[in-house]
C-alpha cells in the first residue's frame, strides 16, 4: 500500500475518532512503529494533524472554506478568463484530470465541444457539465462533501491509481510563494496529491485572487507544477517569483469579453 492511501485511511480513522495511535496504524497496516510514526510526521508537516504522546489528534482547520455558490460568483470573470486559456492547452487524443472548483468548472465548459479527449474527474458540477458533452469521461468515486460538491477519501485515491494522464489540471484554496499550493480541507488536499502523481504535466489553474495566503492543508510546491495558468491581475511579485522556478510555465489570461487570442498572454 502506498503512503497516500495509508494517510487517506489514517485521515479517515481521525475524522471519525478524532486521535489514533501509533500502535493502531502499525496493526492496521502490518508496518512498523517507526513507519507509523513517519506517517504521522507527514500528516503533521501538512497541517492536518497534530502529534501527541503515542499518537496523534484531528488538526482541526483555523478557517473556513467558503461555500461552493459564493466562490463561483467571486471573481467570475478572472475564472472564465483562466479556464479558456487552460483548455486551450488541451490537444486532440488527451487524457486529463480535472480537480475540483470553480475555475476547472469554467474550463471544462470550453471542453464540451471537444471529440477527442478523455476526462477523469471527482467534481459534481464538472460531471453535470460534460455529462452531455462530446467528451469521453470517468467520474472518480469516493465520499461526498456536500460544501464542495466534490468526492474524496481513499476510494477517490483507489481510482486514481488505475489511470496514467497526459495532464492534470488542478485549483487551490491558497498559494504563495514559500508554502506551494494549499486546500481547505485535508482530504481534498491528499487526492490532488494523488492526482499530480498520475500526471505526465501538472497544470496549476487559479484566479489571481488565491494568490498571497496559505489554506489549512499543504498539497505540494511549486516543484511539482509545470504550468501556471492565472488572470493578468497577479501582483508583478509573484510574476517574478514564480520565474525563479526555471521550469515553470507562466500563462496570463485577459479577463476580457471578446474571444482574441491575443486575450493570453504567455512568458
Amino acid at each position: 500500500m502506498l503512503a497516500v492511501e495509508r494517510h487517506a485511511i489514517i485521515m479517515e480513522i481521525l475524522q471519525k475518532n478524532k486521535i489514533i495511535k501509533i500502535s493502531d496504524i502499525a496493526n492496521r497496516f502490518s508496518v512498523s512503529n517507526e513507519t507509523a510514526r513517519r506517517d504521522l510526521e507527514a500528516l503533521q508537516d501538512s497541517n492536518q494533524v497534530k502529534r501527541i504522546y503515542g499518537g496523534a489528534i484531528l488538526q482541526e482547520p483555523e478557517a473556513a472554506m467558503p461555500q461552493y455558490k459564493s466562490r463561483a460568483v467571486k471573481r467570475h470573470s478572472q475564472k472564465v478568463a483562466v479556464g479558456k486559456a487552460a483548455a486551450s492547452l488541451i490537444n486532440s487524443g488527451e487524457t486529463i484530470i480535472l480537480d475540483i472548483g470553480t475555475t476547472t468548472l469554467e474550463m471544462a465548459r470550453h471542453l464540451k465541444d471537444l471529440r477527442d479527449i478523455t476526462v477523469l474527474t471527482n467534481s459534481l458540477p464538472i460531471i453535470n457539465e460534460l455529462s452531455n458533452s462530446s467528451v469521453n469521461l470517468f467520474c472518480l468515486g469516493g465520499r461526498l462533501s456536500s460544501d464542495e460538491l466534490s468526492m474524496s477519501g481513499k476510494i477517490t485515491i483507489d481510482s486514481l491509481q488505475q489511470f496514467f494522464v497526459d495532464r492534470a489540471f488542478i485549483g487551490a484554496g491558497g498559494i504563495t510563494l514559500d508554502g506551494g499550493l494549499s486546500d481547505y480541507y485535508s482530504e481534498e488536499a491528499m487526492v490532488s496529491q494523488a492526482i499530480i502523481q498520475r500526471a505526465n504535466q501538472v497544470v496549476l489553474v487559479s484566479d489571481s485572487g488565491k494568490f498571497g495566503a496559505n489554506a489549512f492543508a499543504s498539497v505540494c510546491g511549486f516543484d511539482d507544477i509545470d504550468v501556471v495558468v492565472t488572470d493578468d491581475n497577479l501582483p508583478i511579485a509573484f510574476q517574478e517569483g514564480l520565474r525563479k522556478w526555471s521550469h515553470l510555465k507562466l500563462i496570463l489570461a485577459s479577463p476580457e469579453t471578446d474571444d482574441n487570442d491575443e486575450d493570453i498572454v504567455e512568458e
